[in-house]
């Protein structure tokens, strides 16, 4: 009976973790460019199609926001260490379920939700941050040579 038991657990844990791995078959061929889709529990236990974050907007960068974002609302504890962890995954799920989002992806209703930028926006803010930066450093400079 402990065997069986045992199996019993192992196959829904099983099933439970894969639901939550996107499988090739999961993502939709021919999405818009610059666009990427993939099946998503939705609040209502169907599964349909959500836009995702593409691989390509999934940076260190992003996963920083994402972490701060979840752990300013008190969903992640971990480290901000731009590690898309399964504490990461967890604490993701967790903002999903509680706020009758799609489940199961990065999925750009969630990351609106959480107010994270991503993509050309984000990009556009590190080179806004970048560049006053500069001019900070150049301010500075500019600022111990006039003592000099």
């Amino acid at each position: 009976m402990k065997i069986l038991n045992c199996f019993l657990s192992l196959f829904i844990i099983t099933a439970f973790c894969s639901s939550l791995i996107a499988q090739p078959e999961d993502f939709k061929k021919n999405s818009e460019p610059g666009k990427c889709y993939a099946k998503s529990m939705m609040p209502d236990g169907h599964p349909d199609w959500t836009e995702i974050l593409c691989p390509s907007q999934i940076t260190n960068t992003f996963i920083l926001e994402l972490q701060t974002a979840l752990k300013s609302r008190n969903y992640y504890q971990g480290e901000l260490d731009k590690q898309y962890s399964d504490d990461v995954r967890i604490a993701l799920k967790n903002f999903q379920i509680e706020n009758q989002l799609p489940q199961g992806q990065l999925n750009t209703e969630t990351v609106d939700a959480l107010e994270i930028m991503y993509g050309k926006e984000l990009d556009e803010k590190l080179k806004r941050e970048k560049k006053a930066a500069k001019q900070a450093a150049k301010e500075e400079k500019r600022k111990k040579k006039i003592k000099s």
